[in-house]
């Protein structure tokens, strides 16, 4: 049996499509059922819900990377370009998220009691550096999907079309 690369990333790639949708899906279910009932009202839910955000976003990021590695090894430059546009999007909300956790955190601060600040502005650093990061690297999976979106693009048109006989090429 005879099979060619092609071919055998062709298996993996609904598997792979489904992988990577199961991390983000799961992931932002059991993010949504940790911080409901929402109360975007409250300082303190805000606060506790980009906190726990930082913490959720590593299996997320995980699978979008999956998500755009399968749609560029497979080839689908519009499954790769839509995977680009919503990671720069994801980032956009990101920096939005650090902001007004920045400002949260500040009004968090005030409340806190002397004793507790010292733990508080640590795990408000803590949640500021994981946020930073994902922003990073949703923004760097996002660029790079486009990149690689253009050049499959490229790809397509600069190549003459193969005359297919017999499931060979000809």
């Amino acid at each position: 049996m005879n099979s060619s690369p092609k071919t055998s990333i062709g298996l993996l790639t609904s598997a792979g499509y489904c992988v990577g949708s199961l991390l983000i899906l799961i992931s932002a279910f059991d993010f949504l059922s940790t911080i409901w009932p929402f109360a975007p009202g409250d300082v303190s839910w805000r606060y506790g819900a980009a906190g726990f955000l930082a913490g959720y976003t590593l299996t997320p990021l995980l699978g979008g990377f999956l998500l755009a590695s399968v749609a560029a090894l497979a080839g689908h430059q519009g499954v790769l370009r839509l995977i680009g546009l919503l990671h720069l999007l994801a980032a956009i909300l990101v920096l939005a998220v650090i902001g007004a956790f920045g400002l949260d955190a500040l009004q968090i601060q005030r409340q806190t009691q002397p004793d507790a600040r010292d733990f508080t502005n640590a795990n408000s650093a803590r949640a500021v550096i994981k946020l930073v990061l994902t922003l990073v690297a949703v923004a760097w999976v996002g660029i790079a999907g486009l990149r690689q979106a253009r050049r499959l693009r490229g790809a397509t048109t600069s190549r003459p079309s193969e005359l297919v006989v017999g499931g060979q090429p000809g």
